[in-house]
């Protein structure tokens, strides 16, 4: 598989709404050679499960502990 042409980095700590936003305008954009790399500062669960409902391979979600 080849390497994406834009790699997005999205940190976060428990803004589920902001990160909700977010997501939502990357996949709203014409090109699609993309992959979404979502950091989260030892978040809470809530951020976790709304990253969850995307099924989208482009998105990754890593939560690096507190």
């Amino acid at each position: 598989m080849a390497s994406p042409k834009v790699s997005i980095l999205l940190p976060t700590h428990n803004r589920p709404e902001t990160l909700k936003w977010a997501i939502e305008s990357v996949l709203a954009q014409t090109m699609a050679d993309f992959e979404v790399l979502i950091v989260g500062d030892g978040c809470d669960e809530e951020t976790g499960e709304l990253v969850a409902t995307y099924k989208d391979v482009r998105i990754r979600w890593y939560d690096l502990p507190k």
